[in-house]
């Protein structure tokens, strides 16, 4: 049995998915802020590693 992976980028899908497709989202909007809250958490980790 494999242990579940859950990557930043998998974290920030589930944050941004939810309004993925609602009418007058801007997806790529959207796309952006999720590769900044992936940025972010990077960061987040490197500065407490």
């Amino acid at each position: 049995m494999q242990n579940p992976t859950i990557t930043l980028e998998v974290i920030a899908d589930v944050v941004t998915g939810s309004i993925s497709g609602v009418n007058g989202v801007n997806q790529e909007l959207l796309d952006n802020l999720n590769h900044v809250l992936v940025g972010l958490m990077q960061t987040m980790g490197a500065a407490q590693g």
